[in-house]
Formats: structure tokens, sequence, C-alpha cells
């Protein structure tokens, strides 16, 4: 009881700096933010103190400006144990009356360990993504609430570095005696008198609302630069789990060279009814060699992928789903009955939108694949040419002795393409594939 007047004293003082800091248009930035909150629904916590989970989330959120504006907040909701459940995405609520009613009545599913490396894992790799409804330039955000040591510690402490790596922030609640304040810490971005938070027990959880609004309220680091302080080594090593992304062997020897840092939106269109498995496999590995070689980020090159969905798995990749080569490699690279014509005009039409990435201020670049004569000849060149009006570049790959020279003349922008033997020779081509990128552009 002698300590609730100064936490009342505290909670006024960082409401005034709150409201002082929104009226000034200062302390939520520009571009709004996307806050994704991890709840712990492990075996060690009651129904009791999961509802005060519940009621801390709500009382947050009422802190923030949720709308459809770009200076607006977004927020999602996932819970976990040893499964993750994603009760609701970024793009499902704009609406701050819907939204906490839609916080209240989510339920404490499946308990069991805590398994604090899953939830940052997924958080990472889905939660901001575009199809889920991450926005570009927002201030990615995740705040997470446990009540213990996580169930694997090293695994916890990768996947928060590859977050970290990612320019995501994360701020770490921990309630109650039983948490690790350094673990806390590890999962936490920097400075940890920011974004660590501790209370004894859920029922003072609220005393810390405030002080959460405000910090995430702030407009955070650059998110198309590394953390100086993360070591690459723990954020792309050790990788055993199958849900954790591995390196694709490849078929001839990396290249040396290195294409320069340049501010570029390239989409690739892979025709796969066209190619058969194993030429397609030669086409996402050389893929997958170029965008290793290209400056991955949110600022510099962004790359996604539309394909003809041959296989019946959707498995388009727009411009703002991932901030690192690898990420886009291991969702493109998974095993995935349109024309040539259909996926050119799907890139004009969506592949640059800027509710997709696309940026006015970079080059907008096409690269599709040929291996024979097109079976829809003029649709394709006028679908090429209409793409060409709209200011997309189209680069062709040429592979083989059975495509016509002057189709791919025709689709291609100013001489964008080259010629490759055969598909085993691709991953020779990379060298030239950017030369004669750099020369378009």
């Amino acid at each position: 009881m002698d300590k609730m007047p100064l936490v009342d004293i505290l909670c006024c003082t960082l409401t005034m700096s709150l409201l002082v800091g929104l009226s000034t248009g200062l302390s939520c930035g520009k571009q709004g933010a996307d806050i994704v909150f991890a709840l712990d629904a492990s075996y060690s916590i009651w129904p009791v103190h999961f509802q005060k989970q519940l009621q801390f989330v709500v009382n947050v959120v009422e802190q923030f400006p949720i709308g459809t504006k770009q200076s607006d907040f977004h927020v999602a909701v996932v819970t976990y144990s040893e499964n993750i459940t994603v009760h609701f995405n970024l793009r499902d609520y704009f609406h701050k009356h819907q939204l906490k009613k839609a916080v209240m009545r989510i339920t404490q599913y499946s308990p069991g360990g805590t398994y604090t490396h899953k939830a940052l894992e997924y958080i990472r790799r889905q939660m901001f993504t575009v199809r889920n409804g991450g926005r570009t330039y927002s201030d990615k955000i995740v705040v997470v609430i446990t009540d213990g040591l996580s169930q694997d510690p090293k695994a916890t402490r990768t996947e928060a570095a590859r977050a970290h790596y990612e320019g995501i922030q994360i701020f770490a609640i921990g309630v109650g005696a039983g948490v690790d304040k350094h673990e806390l810490e590890m999962i936490a971005s920097s400075p940890p008198r920011n974004h660590v938070f501790t209370v004894d027990n859920y029922s003072i959880l609220n005393s810390i609302k405030r002080k959460v609004a405000r910090e995430t309220c702030k407009v955070p680091i650059r998110r198309d630069k590394p953390r100086s302080d993360i070591d690459p080594s723990i954020v792309y090593s050790n990788r055993k789990s199958k849900q954790i992304a591995v390196e694709i062997p490849m078929r001839n020897p990396p290249v040396t060279s290195k294409f320069p840092k340049k501010r570029l939106d390239v989409m690739f269109l892979v025709d796969d009814c066209q190619f058969g498995h194993k030429n397609l496999h030669l086409i996402k590995e050389f893929i997958a060699s170029l965008t290793r070689q290209m400056h991955i980020g949110s600022y510099w090159t962004r790359v996604g992928a539309f394909s003809s969905q041959c296989s019946q798995q959707h498995n388009d990749i727009y411009l703002t789903e991932y901030r690192t080569s690898q990420d886009f490699i291991d969702d493109f690279t998974k095993p995935d009955t349109h024309s040539l014509a259909w996926l050119i005009r799907r890139l004009r039409h969506h592949g640059f939108d800027p509710a997709n990435g696309g940026r006015d201020d970079a080059p907008h670049i096409g690269v599709l694949f040929v291996d024979d004569k097109l079976k829809e000849p003029d649709a394709s060149i006028l679908e090429a040419k209409r793409a060409r009006f709209k200011g997309v570049k189209l680069f062709v790959v040429a592979i083989g002795k059975a495509y016509a020279f002057q189709e791919v003349r025709q689709l291609a922008y100013r001489n964008m393409y080259i010629r490759v033997r055969d598909y085993t020779y691709l991953q020779r081509h990379i060298s030239d594939f950017m030369d004669t990128m750099l020369k378009g552009v």
C-alpha cells in the first residue's frame, strides 16, 4: 500500500508526457507503427492472470491512435506456449473499439512450455508481411510478455538477435519472481532501460501501461541498417531446426563479384508451367545466387516474385515482405496455369503498386525467363509494351536454342537480355546479368 502513491505519481507524469508528445505530433512519428503483442499462454499462467494480460493490452492500445491513416497504429496479437496462435493480424482492426473487443475475446489455447523462440521466429517471418497487414514504412514493434525463463534460452537468444538484425524493436515485459532479467535484456532492443520492464505480479501489470505506451511511441532507429552490436555469426549460424532456413547448396562455385548498392525494385517472373521440375530448380538456384549478391533492404534493393502457380500453390512474394536476402530465398525456393502474358499483366498491375511495396523513386525491373517460342507471342509482347509504357523495364534471360530471338528483343527493355547456353550454365552468367542490368537502369 505504501508504494501505490509513488506508482500513481509516476503514471500521472508519464500520461502528461504522452499527451504532450501526441499533441506535438513528435512522439509517435509520421509513419505510424505496426505492433504485435506476444502473450505468454504457457501452463504457468493461470486463467485469471491471462485475463490481466489481455486487460493490459487493452489499456496500452487505448493510448494509441488506431486507424487507417499513415500515422496511425495497427495492432496484432499472438499467444505462445508450445504452439503459436494468431488471434488477429495487423490488417484486421482499424477501429479502437472493435480492436479492444477482439482482444478481450481471446482465450488461452493449448497450454505448454514457454517456447519464446518459436513466437519470435513466427512473428519475424510472418506477422509483418504485406499479406498479413504489414506496412512499408511503418515501425515494426513487438511487445513480449512472459512470467519465466524460456524453454530454450539459446534458441531464444538466436531468434531475438535475428529480429534485432532486421530492425524490429522488441519490448520485453517480465512478470513475477520467475523471470530472468538477463534473458529479458537479451530479448529486448537496446538500450534495456527503455525496452525492459518488470513487475512483481499480474495485479500491478497495468502500473507500467503508460510507460510502455510512451516508449513504443518513440520513433526508433532506421531499419535499413542492422544494429551495430549484433554479431552476424549469431544471426545466421547453427540453423538445425527445420523451421529455420538453411543455405541452398550451390551447383557451381559462388560468384565473387558483388552487386553495387542500388535502390531498385526487382520482381522475378517465373512461368513454372513450362520449365519442368529440374529446370525450375536451376532457375531458383540462379535467382537465389543473384539475391545473395544484392544489397537487400528496405532502403536499397527490394525483391519479389510472381509465379504462374502451376502446382496450385500461391507463391507470390511482394516487395516489402522480406528485409534480408536469405528470408526471400527461403520463401521463394519452396515447392510451388497461367501464360507469360498473364504474368506480365499481373506485374504491371500489382507488382510495383505502393500498397505492395513499390517505390516511385526506384527503377521498376521485371525479370523473366524464356526457353522456347512464346505460346501467345502477340499477347505477351503487347503486355511487355504496356509494362514499358508504365515505367517497368523487362529483363529477359533467354535459355537454350529453341526460343525466337526477335521475340526476346521485343520483350526486353533496350537490350536488357542475356543469352545462356542451357540451364546448367545459369550460375556462370550472374556477372553478365548484373552488368547488363546496371547498363539498363
